[in-house]
């Protein structure tokens, strides 16, 4: 903890949208969520979901692989707060998706 792994998060999504790109940014829960709402506010083009919104996680599978093609960069910040079988789907997801997971 303190280490500044969500500063340089923060960084890299604020580039990304300067960039162009189209950015969703998961988080375990729906404090931090909101949390992470409140400090990127002014930073249009980011979607900001709790995990189990923005992977589907309580719905088939099937519903979420679309999802993984709308994005250029997708981020899930403190993913050691998911379960395994949370952690596994969301990693089967890129995979279908030919995307690479940076963990």
């Amino acid at each position: 903890p303190g280490t500044g792994k969500t500063t340089v998060v923060k960084s890299c999504i604020r580039r990304a949208v300067q960039g162009g790109a189209r950015v969703l940014f998961a988080l375990p829960t729906p404090q931090l969520s909101s949390r992470m709402r409140q400090v990127l506010q002014d930073v249009e083009g980011v979607e900001i979901a709790t995990c189990h919104a923005a992977f589907k996680l309580n719905e088939a599978i099937t519903e979420a692989l679309p999802l993984m093609t709308m994005y250029d960069l997708i981020v899930a910040d403190e993913v050691s707060l998911l379960d395994c079988q949370q952690f596994e789907r969301m990693m089967k997801l890129w995979s279908v998706a030919e995307k690479v997971p940076a963990l």
